[in-house]
């Protein structure tokens, strides 16, 4: 054989080997912000209006046991795109993080490979000065911020549409040969919940469903592309959520706070080359365990500091285990002052415990998916094994230096999330944040209560229903925060408010000195009432809270 002639014959046998190779060309990876688990047909739900993701499954693998790493949107988002805990990457709310330049993504990863990278997301709480734009060579994060109402109370967002035309615009501009990676992310069913027609009329009485059957139309149009464009059959899409809603189940009517199942068990599909047909697999698993299912799917290898484990394993065995998988909320701790939450499950059971607290629920997932039947009390050695196996998991997935997780967001995204109520941080001392967040289910449900007010304008009875609040959390620095907010807001219209609104801001920064939302709403009065002195001050401690960097909790024994 000629010197000329191998080359070509090398092409050859490599485009053969490809054309039978059960590695994918693209990915598309869709997340469904704020979505339960159990709301699909697929998942047993009836009438769900979901028959594009119910087909998906179809023709995939549906994990019925997929677990979130916290309930809340930056952070399980991290998780997902960097295959690593929270406890590792170091977001642990929406509020001052960012993923940390250190971190590898997905995107970097599949970039590397050659893959046109391109993310299209649904709300501000993604948005690039976040961290994970990292890799993306296009990252659309536009969200309607010009439509923006601070007294909603709502983050920025666009519907599913908007979204999906973004990401269709771009996947129309490749060449027909590009592989691609597409991150789409809805946010449509975070509340409030307001699906579009005919959505919003065929679930009137399930305004949340509704919601979710628009998404599902609208995740149908991306699937028709790929179909049209001869691409469906080399693409491999997975469908996950960040995490669920409450609903007012253990008397959360959204989420961020508990890590029952009804916040943190989420959907999750794959489905594509080498994915086998109409799999349902009810092992325990995580959203860490997504970035190295793609990657283990296109060849590559996954990034060093992945804790997540391929999900093909368990759709390979006949008879698949579960993994032991972690879950936390910290938002107790960074927004009462009470004690995190922490949870570890496998297979069977869940433990749940308040590890400031010292105290322990232990439920059965798979016979009571509710978890209404706390067993506790009647299993003790079962609590005290999974204690320490929570300890294991903890230390396993704490890196040996901790990342640099402070968000240099810029002020005009400070004052976005200021506005919002995201960026109010109880500064406490660990030894004093003992209360068992689960003994304070009614304040919660209160302050839900008090935000859906404040969204609707509705200050004086939000101000009568934080009086019936106070005295159930007498020393709670949000409840006065949220006083002097409501205060503000009436003092517009009548100035005798405002002198109630300084003292109860006043005395909410002697308690939590670490409140941007305190400190700038101080200042905004001060500057109404003409004292511009006053006003400047507050200013500066606002600024000094701002840059403050998230500091790594103490382990708790």
């Amino acid at each position: 054989m000629s010197q000329a002639a191998r080359p070509c014959l090398l092409v050859l046998l490599w485009l053969l080997l490809a054309a039978c190779s059960n590695e994918p060309s693209s990915v598309l990876l869709i997340t469904l912000d704020t979505t339960r688990a159990d709301r699909f047909g697929f998942a047993g739900r009836e009438d769900s209006g979901t028959p594009v993701l119910d087909a998906l499954a179809a023709r995939g693998v549906a994990f019925d046991q997929a677990y979130t790493v916290a309930p809340i949107t930056l952070p399980s988002h991290t998780s997902i795109l960097t295959g690593t805990y929270p406890l590792y990457h170091g977001v642990r709310d929406n509020r001052r993080y960012r993923a940390s330049p250190e971190l590898d993504t997905l995107a970097e990863v599949l970039s590397e490979d050659g893959f046109q990278t391109g993310a299209f997301i649904g709300a501000f709480p993604l948005s690039e000065q976040f961290g994970l734009a990292q890799g993306f060579d296009t990252y659309d994060d536009e969200t309607r911020s010009d439509e923006f109402n601070p007294t909603d109370f709502h983050f920025p967002e666009r519907p599913a549409e908007g979204v999906v035309d973004a990401a269709l615009e771009w996947m129309g501009s490749l060449d027909e040969d590009d592989r691609f990676f597409a991150w789409v992310h809805l946010f449509d069913a975070h509340a409030d919940y307001q699906a579009p027609a005919p959505y919003g009329e065929t679930f009137a009485e399930d305004p949340y469903q509704g919601e979710i059957a628009y998404m599902d139309a609208q995740i149908g149009r991306l699937i028709d592309e790929l179909e049209t464009s001869g691409r469906l059959e080399d693409t491999l899409i997975v469908v996950v959520g960040d995490h669920g809603e409450g609903l007012g189940e253990h008397g959360e009517s959204t989420h961020t706070v508990f890590v029952y199942n009804s916040t943190m068990r989420v959907p999750l599909i794959v489905a594509g080359p080498g994915v086998p047909e109409g799999r349902r697999i009810r092992a325990t698993c995580s959203v860490v365990d997504v970035l190295p299912t793609i990657t283990e799917a296109i060849g590559v290898k996954a990034p060093k500091a992945t804790q997540g484990t391929s999900l093909s394993a368990l759709w390979e065995s006949s008879s698949p285990e579960s993994r032991a998988v972690f879950l936390e909320s910290k938002v107790p701790e960074l927004i009462y002052g009470w004690s995190p939450l922490e949870s570890v499950v496998v297979g069977d059971r869940k433990l749940i415990r308040a590890t400031a607290a010292g105290a322990s629920q232990l439920y059965d997932p798979l016979a009571d998916p509710s978890e209404e039947k706390d067993l506790a009390a009647v299993e003790p050695q079962r609590v005290e094994a999974l204690e320490k196996q929570l300890e294991r998991m903890r230390a396993l997935i704490t890196p040996a230096r901790s990342l640099d997780a402070h968000a240099d967001v810029s002020a005009a995204g400070l004052e976005k999330l200021r506005q919002l109520g995201y960026l109010s941080e109880v500064t406490v001392d660990p030894s004093e944040a003992g209360r068992d967040p689960h003994s304070a289910v009614e304040v919660l449900t209160g302050i839900e209560r008090v935000m859906s007010l404040l969204g609707r304008r509705k200050f004086r009875r939000a101000l009568a229903l934080l009086d019936q609040l106070d005295p159930l959390d007498p020393d709670g620095a949000r409840l006065l925060e949220l006083r002097g907010i409501c205060a503000r807001e009436l003092g517009r219209l009548d100035r005798d408010y405002y002198d109630m609104a300084i003292q109860a801001l006043t005395e909410s920064l002697k308690r939590n000195p670490g409140s941007m939302t305190g400190w700038l709403t101080l200042a905004e009065i001060h500057q109404e009432l003409g004292n511009y002195e006053e006003a400047k001050q507050c200013r500066q401690e606002a600024f000094r809270s701002s840059t403050k960097r998230p500091e790594k909790a103490p382990d708790v024994k």
